[in-house]
C-alpha cells in the first residue's frame, strides 16, 4: 500500500492569516496615518476663503462659455467678497454680460484667470 500525502490546510491557514495580520498591521502604522495627515494638511491649507474662490472661476471665458452654470448659484457665492465690490447690487448684470461679450467673440477664448489677470489694466499698487 502506497501512503497518500498529507496536505498541509495549517500552514496555508497560517500564511493567510499572516497576509492579513501583515495588511492590518500596515494600514495601522502606515496608510492611516499618512491619509490622516494629508487631510488634516489640505484643511490647513484651504480655507473658508478657497472654498468661496470657486466661484470665481466661473469669470474664466472659457469656463463661463462652455459650461452649463447656473449664474445665479455662482453670483451668491462672489458675493462673499461684498465688501470688495463696488456695487455688488449689479454684480448679476455684470457677470451675465461678461458671459454675453465672450459668447459674441471669435477669437480664442482664455483658460485661465492668469490670463486675464495679466490683461487688465493696473489703476493703483500699494504695498
Amino acid at each position: 500500500m502506497t501512503k497518500a500525502i498529507p496536505r498541509k490546510p495549517s500552514i496555508q491557514r497560517n500564511r493567510s492569516s499572516s497576509s492579513s495580520s501583515l495588511i492590518g498591521r500596515y494600514k495601522r502604522t502606515a496608510a492611516i496615518p499618512l491619509l490622516h495627515s494629508l487631510i488634516i494638511q489640505m484643511q490647513d491649507q484651504f480655507s473658508d476663503k478657497d472654498r468661496h474662490a470657486r466661484h470665481l472661476l466661473c469669470l474664466v471665458p472659457s469656463i463661463i462659455v462652455n459650461k452649463a452654470l447656473h449664474l445665479d448659484n455662482e453670483v451668491k457665492g462672489m458675493l462673499y467678497w461684498e465688501k470688495d465690490i463696488p456695487f455688488p447690487k449689479s454684480l448679476g448684470n455684470e457677470v451675465r454680460r461678461w458671459k454675453t461679450l465672450w459668447q459674441s467673440t471669435n477669437r480664442e477664448l482664455p483658460n485661465n484667470l492668469l490670463v486675464i489677470a495679466c490683461t487688465l489694466p493696473i489703476t493703483s499698487a500699494e504695498y
